[in-house]
């Protein structure tokens, strides 16, 4: 909380990534959400958390903006413990932008990708494909936290 408080004197925009979160938590638990206010509290404009290995919602918290996980990414689906109900082979791809002028976050999209392991067992990052529609709406609806039908797209607004 200091080092947000000391960097937001200098600097424009403070953006905190903190590992909180539990793992294969559906929704944020009530200390990912006492974390992210302090640093909210502390000057942080925005708050990308992870280490729930799922995709979490995004939301304005007070001032700030918030993606309480992101998902995987690398971590390799399916192998250990695994909860199937929680998408965690699939990501979300968080695109901020910021307005320079305004010094503040202007606009905020997302895309879904998917892990999958090779038949060589190498895990790779790739796009979502039609065939996957179900879970890819369990996803932007997660995240967005819409109850709407969400279409494969390459990108979507929050």
């Amino acid at each position: 909380v200091g080092k947000i408080k000391s960097a937001k004197k200098v600097a424009d925009v403070v953006v905190a990534l903190p590992h909180i979160g539990g793992q294969y938590n559906s929704e944020p638990g009530e200390w990912q959400l006492l974390m992210t206010d302090a640093l909210i509290d502390a000057g942080a404009d925005l708050v990308v958390s992870n280490h729930a290995h799922t995709p979490l919602r995004a939301e304005h918290r007070g001032r700030a903006f918030v993606a309480h996980a992101l998902g995987n990414f690398c971590f390799t689906p399916k192998v250990g413990f695994y909860n199937d109900s929680c998408q965690a082979d699939y990501s979300i791809v968080l695109n901020c932008f910021f307005d320079n002028d305004a010094k503040k976050l202007s606009r905020k999209t997302f895309s879904v990708v998917k892990t999958v392991t090779l038949e060589s067992g190498i895990s790779v990052v790739r796009r979502v494909s039609d065939d996957e529609i179900e879970d890819v709406n369990a996803v932007c609806q997660r995240v967005s936290g819409k109850i709407e039908r969400f279409n494969v797209k390459q990108e979507y607004d929050l």
